[in-house]
Formats: structure tokens, sequence, C-alpha cells
């Protein structure tokens, strides 16, 4: 066990940095899988020896110690986050992209119709020939001189592109080092939960064998210690959200910068030589024209031939100077553009919409948190005018991902349950109907299902028991409340089963190209079948993308009483993964 529940003196975690090297040139922006970067972390660190150091530092009876938990790391995060904001600087591209329109605009002085043949001045003198070529010339020189500042001026640009891309790889580099940094502090923050939940339950038992209830205010103080350290790690898993932001916004700058100087180069390296490589051949042909039409009534045949070759150096020109007066923004980016925004707006809208719940969900836990104040330091319950027999609010307890709560212990008599599921699948055309289905998996003590039939689910609706039923298969998820459900006898539950895990997986998931990232408003609930009152009541939230299967949560046994825990944790791979995980054979 990593903690230490002896009462020591004050001390601060040792935190821990790693060095970055910058890069010199601009490369290819490589991708980088943040969802793999965590499950790969969780199998590495989890019960480490590297995470139970850190738990180490935390001293139960120091609560110093747990405010101040994790802290540097979690202020790193928010520092190298308002890096990433502050370098969002959009000038230096609006004045790259203007120097780019006024490229366009000096090669749309090109006017093929001054190196044509103009039949009203054929039959005039040959000075009058040459000096309208001069004019011609003059022209294009200065044009010439104007694309050359504009090249000075761009290729500086250029430059400090480049460097802003190797100041963005070493705020990546950094900031994926204190995620790293973070996640391990949210691993030793629940692995400390846990061990503070054991020894509570221990303590507990203590005061049962003996008698000393001395040992209550022990029990205060670290209930205290346990509430703290679970906000703790919250506000750090938090805190690893806008990591998790920050990493993919500096990946999406360095391309766009990569992009914009691919762009100037291309102007540069293909269009602009081309450009005047096709003005020189122009005029240069436009100078023997001039001169061919001068003797053409000596050799006729000749004039003939030049006269063909000039018609084929037109045809050239015309398309020449179509693709210099093309534009350099495509339509396309004008619609991804605009893309963008209505879907930064849609976000925002769905981050108040978050923020709203978590308030409401927040007052909830904030009054529970109340109601066992008052039972701790025996404050008489607040009756309920509307309740028959003078029971507290019955208010459901609302939970969050992985958090546990007693259902006998504080609601005695307790035997009948409904655990019931329900969902709502995005607007969206798959071409086929979203089929969820809910089960339950009856474990024993090692975790596993003892045969298949202590897997229900809508091939299998009863245990032979009768201790858990399911009512049915729902085929389309429509209609109003619980979209499945599925009824708990615990008084008749075998012996030997020790957890019922309730689970949602989606029907021919792959066939049909479909996944939880589609799905919203995902939910349990239980309630006592005998007054219909909802005892708890479990959000899962929108954090699934490629999973086809969720574990939602389990009711288990814990010393001869049942409680419930909130899990929420994705699996990919749909039903046949769970039924491998639990220990059901799948052909």
């Amino acid at each position: 066990m990593g903690l230490d529940f002896g009462k020591s003196s004050m001390g601060n975690p040792a935190q821990a940095g790693n060095g970055l090297q910058e890069k010199n040139e601009i490369e290819v922006v490589e991708k980088y899988d943040i969802v793999a970067d965590r499950q790969q972390m969780n199998a590495e660190l989890v019960n480490s020896k590297e995470v139970d150091d850190i738990v180490s530092t935390i001293e139960v009876y120091n609560m110093d110690t747990i405010v101040s938990f994790g802290a540097k790391a979690a202020e790193e995060i928010s520092k190298a986050s308002d890096v990433v904001l502050n370098s969002m600087n959009m000038s230096q591209l609006n004045e790259t992209s203007e120097m780019l329109k006024s490229l366009a605009k000096i090669m749309d002085q090109f006017d093929i119709n001054e190196i044509k043949d103009n039949p009203g001045l054929f039959g005039k003198l040959f000075g009058n020939f040459r000096k309208q070529l001069d004019k011609i010339l003059a022209k294009y020189h200065t044009m010439g001189e104007e694309v050359d500042k504009i090249y000075v001026q761009l290729k500086g640009y250029e430059s400090e592109i480049k460097q802003s891309n190797k100041k963005l790889d070493t705020m990546f580099k950094t900031n994926v080092d204190y995620y790293h940094e973070l996640v391990k502090y949210i691993l030793a923050g629940e692995q400390a939960c846990k061990e503070i939940e054991a020894y509570i339950a221990q303590r507990q038992q203590d005061m049962e064998n003996t008698g000393d209830q001395s040992i209550q205010f022990e029990l205060t103080s670290l209930n205290q210690a346990l509430m703290m350290l679970e906000q703790r790690t919250q506000d750090l898993r938090t805190a690893e959200n806008v990591a998790m932001q920050s990493i993919p916004m500096i990946k999406t700058m360095e391309f766009s910068n990569y992009n914009l100087v691919r762009k100037i180069n291309s102007a540069f390296i293909v269009t602009l030589p081309v450009f005047k490589q096709a003005l020189a051949q122009a005029i240069l042909l436009k100078r023997q024209k001039i001169q061919a039409e001068s003797i053409a009534e000596l050799d006729k045949k000749t004039n003939e031939m030049l006269l063909k070759n000039a018609q084929n150096t037109v045809d050239v020109s015309k398309m020449t100077a179509k693709m210099a007066s093309g534009s350099s923004i495509q339509i396309e980016t004008l619609e991804k553009t605009w893309a963008t925004i209505t879907n930064g707006i849609e976000e925002t809208r769905r981050i108040q919409e978050d923020a709203r719940k978590k308030r409401q969900e927040d007052q909830v836990r904030l009054e529970a948190i109340k109601q066992d104040f008052n039972k701790q330091y025996n404050v008489p319950p607040v009756r309920n005018k509307n309740t028959e027999k003078g029971r507290m609010n019955d208010m459901p307890i609302n939970l969050s991902k992985g958090q546990k709560v007693d259902l006998t212990k504080k609601n005695p008599g307790l035997k009948k349950i409904m655990a019931g599921l329900g969902w709502d699948v995005n607007a969206f055309d798959s071409g086929s109907d979203f089929d969820l289905d809910a089960a339950a998996f009856m474990l024993g003590a090692n975790g596993k299902c003892p045969t298949e039939k202590e897997f229900i689910f809508y091939g299998n609706l009863k245990h032979a028991s009768e201790s858990v039923i399911h009512m049915g298969d729902n085929l389309t998820g429509e209609g109003e409340g619980d979209d499945e459900q599925i009824m708990i006898d615990l008084s008749k539950v075998p012996v030997n089963i020790e957890r019922i895990a309730f689970t949602v997986t989606i029907y021919d998931a792959e066939a049909r190209r479909q996944n939880f990232g589609q799905v919203s408003n995902s939910y349990i609930r239980l309630v006592d079948e005998s007054n219909e009152m909802e005892l708890i009541h479990y959000d899962l939230g929108e954090d699934f993308s490629i999973e086809t299967a969720v574990v939602v949560g389990e009711l288990y046994r814990h010393n001869g009483e049942w409680k419930f825990n909130a899990i929420g944790s994705g699996f990919q791979g749909g039903l046949a993964a769970l039924c491998g995980h639990y220990g059901i054979e799948v052909a």
C-alpha cells in the first residue's frame, strides 16, 4: 500500500520534468494519438512503483499535502495552454495572405491582347510597331520589379513562420511531458482514494468489534481526507482535459504554418518561373512576327509558316494567362473555413449546456455531502412533508464516474430493484437502425460468469433463480424514458454471485459503421420497486468515440451489504469483447 496512515509531519510531493531539444527545420507534422497514449500509460503505471511513490507523499492527516497534491503539474498545464493561446497571432498570416493577393493582381495585369495581331495596324510603318513593342516591354519590366519586391517580403515571413513552428514543436513536447506527469498524479489520486476507503472500512470494523467510540473521530478525519482527495483528483482530471485540448490545437497550428510555407514556395518555384518564361517567349515571338510581316511579300511560303507558328503561340499564351490569373484561394478552403466556424459555435453551445448540467449535478452532490455531515454529527434530518412515512428528501443520488454508494445500508429492507438504462442517438444517417442492447453479467469472486447461464441478455432474458430478469429488447431506442430495463431481486441472488455488471452494446456495430461517439444522454438509474423511488442516477457523459461496448456500472456485495459502483468504461469489439472479458466463450 502506498499511503501511510501514521500521523507524520507535513511534506510536499516530489515533482520532476524533462528537458526538450528544438528542431532546426520544419518537418512534416506527425500525428499524435492521445487516446492510445493514455491507454498505454494506464497499462504501464497502474499499481506501479512510480505511482506508489507519488501516493506515499500524501499524508492522510495533513490536509496541506492533499490540497497541494499535483499542483505543480496542473499549473504547468495551465501555463502551457496560455502560451498556446497567446501565440495564436494571426497578423502575420493575414499580411502574408494579402501579399499573395497582391501578387495575383500584378499577374492579372498581363494582357494577352497586347501581343496579338491588330489588323488595323497592318500596313503601318515598322517604326510604329517598334514603339508599341517598347511600351509593352517597359510595362512588363515594371511588373517584374514589383514581383521581386513582394518576393523579398514573403521570404522574410517564410523565415518567421519556420521559427514559429520550432516554438510550437517545443510547446507541444512540453505540454505532452506535463500531461504525462499529470496522468501519474491522477492515477496516484485514484489509487490513494481506494486505499483510504479500504482503511475506513477496516477502522469501522475495528470500532464495531471493540466498541471503542474514540475511533469515530479518526473515521471523521479519514472521511474528510477522502472527500478532499476525491475533489482534488477531479480537479486534476479537469486539468488533464485542458492539456488534451491543447495538444491537437498545437498540431493544427503547426500544420497550418507548414501549408503556408508550401504555398509561398509553390508561388516562386513553380508559378512565377512558368509565367516569366511564357511572357518572354510571347514577346520574342511578337518581335519575330513583326519582322516577318515586313518581308511577307518576298517569301509567301515563309509568311504562311510564320502565321501558323504565330497561331500556336497565341494558343499557348492564352493558356498561360489563364493559369497565371487564377485565384490563390480555393473555394474548398472557404468551405472548410465556414465548417470550422459553425462547428466551433456548436461546440461552444454544447460546452455551455454541459456546464449547466454540471452545476445541477454539483448542487445534488453538495446536498448529499450536507446530509452525510448531518448524519456524522447527529444533526436531526429535515423531514419532507409530502412523504407518507417521514423519510428524508427522496431526491436520487447523482453519481460521477468512479463513485461508489451504499444501497441496502442506506435503504434498510431494500430487496427488489429496477435498473433502467437509456440513451439517445445523434441526428445522422448511417443507412441502418441504431440498435443498442442492455445486458447483465452475474459474476463470481473471480470476476467471471460461472456459466453462460449467468449472462442475461436479449437471448437469455431470465436467470434460473429469477434474481435477474431482462424486460425485453428495444430494437430502435425510440421513445421517452428508459430504453431497456432489468429487474433484480437481491434476496434471490445466489450466494456464489458477488457482482452484477450492467453493460450496453451496439448490435452489428462494425458492419453498420456505428459507435458510441454517435450516442448521447446515456444513463443508468436504480429504482426501489416497492415504492418506485429513484435511488441512484448516473449520467455517462459523452467521453466515448470509437467504442462499441460500455460497462455502465455494477452492483456488488461488501460486508454483507449491496453497493453500486459507477464505472463508465468503454470497449472495442462489441458484445464479443465483453463476453471474453467476463469468461463467456463466443463461437
